[in-house]
Order: C-alpha cells, then sequence, then structure tokens
C-alpha cells in the first residue's frame, strides 16, 4: 500500500479558499510575464529598494508606515510579507542611498539615529539590528559605490546640526574597520558615485556652478578630472548613472527641452544614445541582457511606454501590460524579478501601492513536464488541505516544492519513492499565487494553486 505524507506548512497567517487550475507554472527557470504586488504596498511609496540575495528579501525606504504594520521609513519584504528592520528610523528623514556590501545592508541619507543608536547619516543593517559605521560623517551621505572592496561614498554640505562625526564633506571610503577620507578639497555637489573600469567616477558639479550642470568626473587618485565636453553643455542634470554592456551611461535632462535621453561614453565625448522620452528618467537598472529605464515619462521615442520601457542598445520596447501608471523612483533586481519602487498605484493590470515587481517569462527546459493529467491538486476549493496526486510522474526520487509568486520557496519537503499521494496543510499560507514542483533527478511537473 501507498502512505499518505501529512506535510504541515507553518508559514503565514490566512485562511482562504484556493482554487487549482490545470495549468502549469514555468518557475524559477521561466516566470510568466507580469506585474505583481507586494502584500498591501507601502503607503506614500518607496524611494530606495535594495535586494538582499543572501538573505532573499527586499528592503525598502522611503515617508511612509504601511497599512498594517509600522515600519517607521524603512521595512522589508520576504517573499510574502512586509516586517520592520528595528525600530526604524526616527522621525521623517530621508534615505538617499543603501547597497549591500559585505553581507549587511547599509545606508545612507539626512538622519542621525536610526534603530535607536546615533548615526551621523551611515548606518548599516546586519539582518537582526543597526549598529554605527565608524562615527558617521558631520553631514549627510547621498551616493555609494563598492571599488576595490571598499564602500566608497559621498557627502555634500556641512555640517548638519545635530550630526557629530567626521568633519567636512566630499569623498570617503569604509574597509569594514573604520571610515578614511578620500577626497575632502574639490568642493564639488555629487549627485553619483560609480565604479566605472575598477576607477571610480562622479556625477558631479561645481560648488559654486550658478548654473548648476552636472559633469562626469574620474578619479585621478589626486583629484577629480572632468571627462568630455558635451555632455555638459547639452544636459542641465543627470539623474541616474549606470553600467550596461560594459559602457557607461547617464540618464540626462536637456536643458533646452526639457526631455531626457540615454548618453553613452564613446571615450571621447558624451553621445546622445536614445530618442527622447518626454519626461524624466529617475533610475537605470540592467535586467535579463536590457537595460531598465524608469522615471515619469508617457513616450521613449514614439513609443507608448509609460514610465517604464527597456534599451537593447538599439531601440526602445515597452513592458507588458503598458508599463506603470506614475512616477518611479528606483529598480532592483534578483534573479528572477525587477522591482520597481515609486509614487503610483497601477503597474499594467495590478492596483499595487508604491512597489511593484515584474516577472519574465523564459521558454521552459525540455525535461519541464507540462501537462496536468501527471500532477493533480484537488479539491478545487479548500480551506485547510489540498491532496497533491503524484501517481502518474515517472521518476523515482522526488522532491515537492512550493513557489510563491516572486519565485521563493517557501514550503521544500522530500518524497519518498512509493508515495502517491501527498497531503498539505494550506490553512497558514498568506492570500496569494503558489506552484506546486515536483523535481525529480530527470523532470519537472509543476501545477498553480491561486488562493483568494
Amino acid at each position: 500500500m501507498k502512505k499518505n505524507n501529512f506535510l504541515h506548512l507553518k508559514k503565514y497567517h490566512l485562511k482562504i479558499i484556493i482554487i487549482i487550475c490545470g495549468i502549469i507554472f514555468k518557475t524559477p527557470e521561466g516566470m510568466a510575464q507580469h506585474w505583481g504586488s507586494l502584500g498591501a504596498g507601502l503607503d506614500n511609496g518607496a524611494y530606495v529598494i535594495v535586494y538582499d540575495s543572501a538573505r532573499n528579501v527586499l528592503y525598502g525606504f522611503g515617508s511612509y508606515t504601511s497599512d498594517t504594520i509600522l515600519l517607521n521609513y524603512c521595512g522589508q519584504w520576504d517573499g510574502s510579507n512586509w516586517a520592520p528592520l528595528g525600530s526604524g528610523i526616527n522621525g521623517i528623514y530621508d534615505v538617499n542611498e543603501a547597497c549591500m556590501y559585505r553581507g549587511d545592508l547599509y545606508v545612507g541619507g539626512y538622519f542621525n539615529s536610526i534603530g535607536g543608536i546615533t548615526c551621523n547619516g551611515i548606518a548599516r543593517w546586519n539582518g537582526t539590528q543597526w549598529l554605527q559605521v565608524g562615527i558617521g560623517l558631520s553631514a549627510g551621505v547621498n551616493s555609494f559605490t563598492l571599488l576595490n572592496n571598499e564602500l566608497y561614498f559621498a557627502s555634500n554640505f556641512g555640517p548638519t546640526p545635530g550630526f557629530t562625526g567626521i568633519a567636512g564633506y566630499g569623498i570617503f571610503k569604509w574597509d569594514g574597520n573604520s571610515i578614511q577620507v578620500v577626497d575632502t578639497t574639490s568642493r564639488l555637489r555629487y549627485r553619483h558615485l560609480i565604479n566605472f573600469n575598477d576607477t571610480l567616477y562622479s556625477v558631479s558639479s561645481l560648488e559654486d556652478d550658478t548654473v548648476l550642470e552636472d559633469a562626469v568626473r574620474k578619479w585621478t587618485g589626486i583629484g577629480w578630472e572632468k571627462i568630455g565636453l558635451d555632455f555638459n553643455r547639452d544636459t542641465a542634470s543627470a539623474y541616474a548613472v549606470t553600467v550596461y554592456n560594459s559602457q557607461l551611461y547617464v540618464a540626462g535632462v536637456n536643458s533646452f527641452n526639457d526631455k531626457a535621453a540615454l548618453y553613452k561614453w564613446d571615450n571621447t565625448n558624451w553621445r546622445k544614445e536614445t530618442p527622447y522620452l518626454n519626461g524624466n528618467i529617475r533610475a537605470l537598472q540592467e535586467f535579463n541582457g536590457k537595460l531598465y529605464v524608469a522615471g515619469l515619462y508617457d513616450y521613449a521615442g514614439t513609443l507608448y511606454t509609460r514610465s517604464i520601457a527597456t534599451w537593447d542598445g538599439s531601440q526602445w520596447s515597452a513592458l507588458a501590460d503598458t508599463g506603470i501608471f506614475g512616477d518611479v523612483y528606483c529598480l532592483a533586481k534578483s534573479n528572477s524579478l525587477l522591482y520597481a519602487g515609486g509614487n503610483f498605484g497601477r503597474a499594467g493590470n495590478v492596483s499595487t501601492k508604491g512597489i511593484t515587481y515584474y516577472s519574465l517569462e523564459n521558454l521552459p527546459p525540455d525535461n519541464i513536464i507540462t501537462d496536468d493529467k501527471y500532477i493533480v491538486v484537488y479539491p478545487s476549493l479548500a480551506f485547510d488541505e489540498i491532496v497533491i496526486d503524484i501517481s502518474h510522474t515517472d521518476t523515482t526520487a522526488k522532491t515537492l516544492n512550493i513557489y510563491n509568486t516572486p519565485g521563493q520557496i517557501v514550503f521544500s519537503n522530500n518524497i519518498s519513492y512509493n508515495e502517491e499521494k501527498i497531503k498539505v496543510n494550506i490553512s497558514e499560507l498568506a492570500q496569494g499565487n503558489y506552484f506546486v514542483e515536483i523535481a525529480g533527478p530527470d523532470k519537472k511537473y509543476y501545477s498553480k494553486i491561486i488562493k483568494r
């Protein structure tokens, strides 16, 4: 007699109806192309987001408290729920930038207290608590980049009232033990820092520049060298910078027509790489071989895209379901998802508050079985328990995995070779879409669960 194994899921809280659909999910090898929400979203949107691949969580910062739990302007999403980062930021202060460095989350901005500790413009989260980064700075931090296994960061103006860190403002670096001064004599306003070809670059303007035009400068070791001339004449502000296909790109706003475009450095000058967008570019992110360009606009060239589009080096392309309905401030990526934060209430056909994700579709490998006669999940309506019939699968050693929509495993268990029917307690799963995978050494079988 075949065994029935009762598997209990102890995560997430909400008893709701399940509808079992006879379709196959192409996860994580290939996810269906669509927009999705992250729980209840974030009040007033996210201004900075960072993905932590080691802990498999997304960090978000902004002016929000969440609908269901007080997040105090910073939170983390584990694929199913939002949770605070300690006690959060004390008061409404800006977090300008965040990044991962040596396994910890680093944040910079105009705050001098976070999680109950004094931190002077920069702090780090180790997964359980907030910690100081040295004694901090006397002014706020607004940009990070990694270079030679050290964290470089820029500080503008100073001192900031209430800050008691290192005096001066400019460029600093952190090696995991102490803050060191790189440059505090150039008197520049720094908008961005970036590592390009193992060299430090900045998007910055002169402190006494009455026009406040941005330029790209390269750090020579003793000072900043401005690269190119056309960029500064053509653009008044550069809101984003990235490296794509081993080349340096800047998103600039034309000072004559207030339209944005991508500019590429050709090792001699800046060249306008793309047709104009009829608005602003605020974020750039390489994902799946393309450059994602987000901000507040309707058209990329003549293509209707709505606030987000992709550039592949030769042309603009729109995303599924006509983009994001609102202003996008930031982008981040995991292995399978692109995340966007900003001030919006809808992405494609999905209602989502201030933050969303986008998944891409790839063709499944040949060893993925996409016929629901091989794996049957029932009953079609269930409150507490489902049964997975795998009697028609022809692989021996198997693993049962259940994924949430972002592609994260929320449950996994080995299945004995002689099991045909598996009972799974789903009473504590949160609302949303889930995908059942039966994985063997040579084949994989999929089915989809929709809980409402």
